[in-house]
């Protein structure tokens, strides 16, 4: 199969075309072929169509895992987000608390074990 990476910064289209896109590269995924996207501050109709995250934030990860389980990563380092709130808005708004590496690894965000079990998580125990 291909792997498609596609960089794409939404805030530079109409918003109905970036649904558009990323819905098209959903359908690919869909069909079995990789696909990587980088992303900027995508609305929640766009950001429900990824299944994993990988979030960067000053040039750090602070999260990498599936996005069904965010609210869990985050809630457990005392972020638990409001009721009736978009995902991809809280996690934007938390990502911005966090303005030194200090206060990252403080809140447990930059615990590279912790970081590495995901990715076994997501690769299989071959990681």
């Amino acid at each position: 199969h291909a792997f498609l990476l596609f960089p794409f910064r939404p805030s530079s289209v109409v918003s109905a075309n970036a649904s558009q896109i990323v819905e098209g590269l959903r359908f690919l995924a869909d069909e079995g072929t990789p696909v990587v996207v980088t992303i900027h501050q995508p609305d929640s109709h766009v950001f429900s169509l990824f299944d994993n995250l990988i979030l960067m934030h000053k040039g750090r990860c602070i999260y990498s895992g599936p996005i069904e389980e965010i609210q869990t990563f985050f809630g457990d380092r005392d972020f638990n987000m409001p009721n009736g709130y978009n995902t991809a808005d809280w996690v934007i708004a938390v990502a911005k608390t966090l303005k030194t590496e200090e206060d990252m690894e403080n809140k447990g965000f930059l615990d590279e074990d912790m970081l590495h079990d995901v990715e076994k998580n997501q690769m299989g125990d071959d990681a």
